[in-house]
């Protein structure tokens, strides 16, 4: 079942990280691009939040990996 929840998460990342992707792309501000595409701008916001969170944890695991290696 857990499995499943992770699985359901990635393509949810995946969907808004499409919209966060379009709504830069589209020169729009991402109220304008919400208000335009019909989204909520608090639901584009939570997952704009997310993904950023998502991506500096991501990048904090690589340096630390970095730095192991660099010591060992």
């Amino acid at each position: 079942m857990k499995q499943v929840q992770q699985i359901k998460r990635q393509e949810t990342l995946k969907k808004w990280l499409k919209v966060i992707t379009e709504q830069r792309a589209s020169g729009l501000s991402a109220l304008s691009y919400c208000r335009r595409e019909g989204i909520p701008d608090s639901t584009f916001y939570y997952w704009q939040h997310q993904i950023q969170h998502l991506l500096l944890q991501q990048q904090e695991q690589a340096e630390k990996k970095t730095a192991t290696s660099l010591v060992s």
